[in-house]
């Protein structure tokens, strides 16, 4: 069996330096130059040397398993922008050493895995703005990110789509357009943690751009709006649906964050249309936490762009999913 002493040796350099060669932190693969690097992986790969990743663990007390806590309602279902967002952990996770134990809900298995060091960090999916979670997740002395929404407490760190820039973007267009009036329609100002935010927030953003504003539960829209005022919508349904059939300048005036999907099955003119990218909000999510378990700088918050829903173009997925 060839040891890592070993490969050193034939690549004329320290255990030590030869360890850096295979360490998942750049900044201990960086101090090698990248010819030392190749020599030792070279000599590796010739004789099939493969790092031991639990010796690895032992090493550093680290259990190379990171968390990832859903709400206990996704046991019965997973919406789309959910299901996205676990693609994108997976596979950043895949291709990584660390492991992914999944958690629905705040359990006495959860609570184990915590108690007895068996998780080196922990992601969150959660879109409510208070519960009691938030505070056990803010007494916790591994990483905690959560995905699609601000952090829940000063010791998170969060990965959401920048839904103000997705605002900015359209009441510029708007008052380009000679629009003063807008309403952002969001689906649950009250209790969720995303929407809340952007409710808040929204008329300070109009300010700007010299636009009064104002938000509304998305279900108080009822399929009307005076002819001078724009509107943003969080969501869909049948009143969304009734506007643009009923109003021939209804893409004029009009900006929608959903799925792209529900979109083009609504009708939904898709130049005027948005939506999350799930699946890179969890692949980021995912490769953030790793570099904060490992200690190489991060971000507390990372913002990422929405999408242009007429540039979307669905793509077979290569998991083969019927079985």
């Amino acid at each position: 069996m060839v040891t890592l002493q070993k490969i050193a040796d034939l690549a004329n350099v320290s255990k030590t330096a030869a360890s850096y060669a295979f360490s998942g932190n750049p900044a201990k693969r960086e101090k090698l130059s990248a010819e030392t690097r190749e020599r030792i992986l070279s000599i590796a790969g010739q004789f099939g040397y493969h790092p031991s990743v639990s010796g690895r663990g032992l090493a550093l007390s680290r259990s190379y398993s990171l968390g990832l806590l859903l709400p206990k309602k996704n046991v019965q279902s997973f919406s789309p922008h959910f299901m996205g967002m676990f693609h994108g952990v997976a596979d950043a996770i895949s291709k990584s050493d660390y492991n992914l134990p999944l958690f629905f809900g705040w359990n006495d298995k959860l609570e184990s895995n915590l108690m007895q060091r068996r998780l080196d960090g922990l992601l969150v999916v959660a879109r409510l703005l208070a519960s009691p979670v938030f505070e056990k997740l803010n007494q916790l002395d591994i990483p905690v990110l959560c995905l699609n929404r601000r952090s829940c407490g000063e010791h998170c760190m969060s990965v959401m789509t920048d839904m103000n820039a997705w605002v900015r973007n359209w009441l510029k267009t708007f008052a380009n357009r000679g629009y003063r009036k807008a309403v952002l329609y969001s689906r649950d100002p009250v209790n969720l943690a995303m929407d809340e935010g952007l409710a808040s927030s929204f008329p300070a953003l109009c300010a700007k751009y010299g636009v009064s504003g104002e938000s509304k539960p998305l279900d108080m829209f009822d399929g009307k709006a005076p002819d001078d005022v724009a509107c943003l919508f969080r969501g869909s349904g049948p009143a969304l649906m009734r506007w643009f059939a009923e109003n021939p300048n209804a893409s004029e005036r009009s900006a929608v964050f959903c799925s792209p999907e529900t979109c083009i099955e609504a009708g939904y003119p898709l130049e005027c249309c948005s939506y999350h990218n799930s699946t890179r909000l969890g692949e980021v999510g995912a490769l953030t936490l790793i570099k904060a378990v490992e200690k190489c700088e991060t971000s507390r918050n990372l913002l990422l762009p929405c999408q242009e829903a007429s540039k979307y173009s669905p793509r077979p997925n290569d998991i083969m999913e019927d079985f």
